[in-house]
């Protein structure tokens, strides 16, 4: 779990050659909630307002495959969805998106009751960009705040895609 405090960014980048040219960059974003403990993770979607793409309990989660670690309990939201993404030229853009279907109370309920469970908030960015077609990856504003105000771990995974070179 993440430790309390403080705020912590992580980014990837790696490359792809997978598809289209001449395509603005695509971004999907996962809010993942964590515990490792048993929680009711399920009242995380009345409190957000909001179905997950994946939720289960940590009696429920299983264990990883190498070194049979418990895998902790998790309620996902993907934006726009598990498999969609959405095009953006700016990361910006994609986050103001993402953050308005949450107002600051709900925001609020949820990292109170994370904290109160000693759990975990990290929010994942995917995004794929096109050969010499880079996002703009600020971050500021309100989806700054509310990065904060969750404590949540950022992660930012890029993947560019060379065929065209």
């Amino acid at each position: 779990m993440a430790e309390k405090g403080g705020f912590r960014i992580g980014v990837a980048l790696s490359e792809t050659t997978d598809t289209m040219n001449n395509q603005s960059p695509e971004f999907q974003i996962f809010l993942k909630v964590e515990f490792d403990h048993d929680v009711d993770v399920t009242l995380l979607t009345d409190m957000l307002g909001v179905e997950p793409s994946h939720c289960i309990s940590y009696h429920d989660a299983g264990f990883t495959r190498i070194d049979r670690q418990k895998l902790p309990a998790a309620w996902w939201y993907a934006y726009p969805s598990n498999r969609e993404y959405l095009p953006s030229w700016s990361l910006q853009n994609v986050m103001e998106e993402f953050f308005a279907k949450f107002d600051d109370g709900r925001l609020e309920r949820m990292k109170q009751y994370v904290w109160d469970g000693n759990g975990s908030v990290i929010l994942t960015v995917n995004g794929y960009f096109f050969h010499e077609q880079v996002p703009e990856l600020c971050i500021y504003g309100r989806p700054m705040r509310c990065l904060n105000k969750l404590d949540a771990d950022l992660m930012i995974n890029l993947n560019e895609d060379n065929s065209s070179q």
